[in-house]
């Protein structure tokens, strides 16, 4: 017989009581986006789960969104579920207004949109080469697992290139991050963070000795207020940037192809037309959101109804949040003409929206340029089971699928 789930603190009403667990949740599995968009018409539109620590979790666009915009009252200070007291500082991701924004305009210089389109052949030519490879295994030719072959690897590795890491040790930091956003266990989380930690160290202090022509190097050499930033600051950006990097594009183009295998009409529609592809971009990052983020509750507040005790932890769906009827009469709907469709939630909002988002759309639309101008008839393998995982970030682990080439 399966545990009772752990009563819910006295000042959450019973009928704001809702056991979900974000990691390991029966209505996640197979497909943890099609649970979140079940869990809209299942469960109160803010609820209490006691599992995991106990913490809220918010479903609704709008409430996700006047969340991000609260900073006093929503803190970044921390964000790990189950709640732990060892927390490891990501700037400025774990700091709060006003303390955050000298170094979150560092991110922006390093990650506007005209520093980004600098890179864009990079990219062209990393997306190019991946396809190269895929067409060159001989009798594989026509079918690949497009996580291990194409998304896995196309943002790591301009991101590695950017930040002037061994493009050797590839596979073995996707797996720290992997592991990162799987782990259940803050204890076990802030572990790996420790390991990733310890090897940018590493690369910080060489990069000190001996400065490259790389995103660290770039990042010891700026400054606020008129000083260099500290080798911890320097850390503590590195961190964000490594945990962000690794991983959240790779899932956008895995669950972008995957829509594409299964909606061939749109598939041809969109080869024919490439001037689609940028709405394609973002109504992928909509529909099929991935990311997550928490807060805790800074003061006592009451929020749709919901009285909430300052320490308690919240926890924001974005997965729900790009499907809710209140974004849009269709949201369900898959449409690359959406007017709306860049205002999803999939990057954040408020002070500290993604400043990586104008990478991570260049990457995807190149990367979907590419694809449809090589290979046709892109379609699931049949029989190949999908391996996605929940957690903090939705995670395609495979994705076999067929094609033919142009």
């Amino acid at each position: 017989m399966a545990a009772a789930a752990p009563a819910a603190p006295a000042h959450v009403p019973a009928h704001m009581v809702f056991a979900f667990d974000i990691f390991d949740d029966a209505r996640l599995k197979p497909d943890p986006q099609a649970g979140y968009t079940a869990l809209l018409g299942q469960a109160p539109d803010l609820f209490y789960t006691p599992l995991n620590g106990g913490h809220w979790v918010a479903t609704r666009y709008e409430t996700i969104s006047r969340i991000l915009k609260d900073p006093a009252t929503f803190s970044n200070r921390n964000m790990q579920i189950p709640k732990s007291d060892q927390t490891f500082v990501m700037l400025p991701l774990t700091l709060d207004p006003p303390e955050h924004a000298p170094y979150r305009q560092i991110l922006m210089q390093q990650f506007s949109a005209k520093a980004m389109h600098a890179v864009e052949p990079h990219i062209r030519d990393w997306a190019e080469r991946l396809l190269d490879a895929v067409a060159d295994q001989g009798a594989d030719q026509g079918a690949c697992d497009f996580v291990a072959s194409v998304s896995g690897l196309l943002p790591v590795s301009v991101f590695m290139q950017l930040m002037g890491l061994p493009l050797d040790r590839l596979e073995e930091f996707r797996a720290w991050v992997d592991e990162s956003f799987a782990a259940s266990d803050s204890n076990h989380r802030m572990a790996v963070y420790g390991r990733i930690m310890g090897f940018m160290g590493e690369v910080i202090a060489q990069r000190a000795q001996a400065p490259r022509d790389d995103l660290v190097s770039r990042l010891l050499a700026a400054e606020i207020d008129g000083r260099r930033l500290s080798l911890d600051e320097v850390q503590g950006l590195s961190l964000l940037l490594f945990i962000a990097g690794m991983d959240t594009v790779a899932n956008a183009l895995s669950f972008g192809v995957r829509h594409l295998a299964q909606n061939p009409d749109l598939q041809r529609e969109v080869a024919a037309d490439p001037t689609l592809i940028p709405g394609l971009v973002d109504e992928i990052l909509r529909r099929y959101a991935f990311t997550s983020t928490q807060r805790i509750v800074a003061q006592d507040v009451e929020l749709d109804g919901a009285p909430m005790r300052a320490g308690d932890m919240l926890f924001l769906s974005f997965a729900t949040a790009g499907v809710d009827d209140r974004f849009g009469p269709d949201a369900q709907a898959f449409d690359p003409r959406r007017a709306n469709a860049d205002q999803h939630l999939t990057f954040g909002g408020g002070p500290h929206k993604c400043a990586g988002r104008h990478l991570g759309r260049i990457e995807m639309r190149i990367l979907f340029e590419v694809l449809l101008a090589r290979w046709r008839n892109i379609r699931l393998t049949p029989g190949a089971a999908q391996h996605i995982r929940a957690g903090n970030v939705i995670a395609m682990d495979r994705l076999d699928i067929q094609f033919e080439t142009a």
